[in-house]
């Protein structure tokens, strides 16, 4: 009874309804929609008509319910997830890029990279199973270090390199957040259950910045996020046992 209320919360097309609506009431609270393309430093000091028009906000608008979609898409272990997660990511990257994020030009291809790779081993690999790693342990340690490794490097390049900043708070966080994230999306890529342990580490920590910067908006969002780690983690768990109690019959 308990493993099938839990099936259907995963599965469920409300929790889809209610990941939206979360999304556009932070969105229209915080007035994220009506940013204009003069908000970006990229036009900095330019002034002309085209630069008034939103398309930042509506752009950024879009690709976080794209985001929500994609990530309920993959908590149901649909394929789709991927596919519209690295697309997705292309947009969220070029909104980060202008709003003043400049290492995304080399953190967001790698995560574009990664989940088309997900995509791609989803529908010739793992078509109708879960992966499986015989030293686990191991396999998570090395990807734990090689994320921390390239993680922090790549935001050292970013921050010291390329927009010349001193080492701060913020680049901790950047660093520790795309650490998290590219560990989660590594193991989807091998379609492991365990992802959602480290995407849920990722939004907790994300929940933290929002209480912190008294971003009230966000928290909702971001508890969102964290539940469905954890009823996704739970799904994918019992979906990967039923498929290996069936092999073995």
């Amino acid at each position: 009874m308990f493993n099938r209320k839990i099936q259907a919360i995963a599965e469920s097309k409300s929790f889809d309804f209610l990941g939206v609506a979360i999304v556009l009431t932070t969105v229209f609270m915080l007035g994220y929609y009506k940013t204009p393309l003069s908000a970006s430093w990229v036009f900095a000091g330019h002034d002309n008509f085209f630069l008034s028009w939103p398309l930042i906000g509506v752009v950024s608008t879009l690709s976080a319910i794209a985001s929500i979609m994609a990530t309920r898409l993959t908590a149901k272990v649909s394929n789709w997830g991927n596919v519209v997660s690295w697309i997705n990511t292309i947009f969220s990257g070029t909104i980060d890029f202008l709003l003043g994020n400049v290492g995304a030009v080399l953190t967001y291809p790698l995560s574009v990279y990664l989940n088309w790779q997900a995509s791609q081993t989803w529908a010739k690999k793992y078509r109708h199973s879960f992966g499986r790693q015989k030293n686990f342990p191991l396999f998570l340690a090395a990807i734990m270090v090689g994320a921390v490794i390239v993680g922090f490097g790549l935001n050292y390049i970013a921050y010291v390199g390329l927009a010349h900043e001193e080492i701060n708070s913020l680049y901790y966080f950047s660093s520790i957040t795309f650490t998290f994230s590219l560990i989660a999306n590594v193991l989807n890529v091998f379609k492991l259950p365990s992802q959602w342990t480290f995407w849920a580490i990722y939004n907790v920590a994300q929940l933290g910045k929002a209480f912190s910067l008294g971003n009230f908006a966000n928290v909702a969002k971001y508890i969102y996020y964290i539940i469905n780690s954890i009823f996704a983690s739970f799904s994918w768990l019992l979906k990967k046992e039923r498929l290996v109690s069936a092999s073995e019959e």
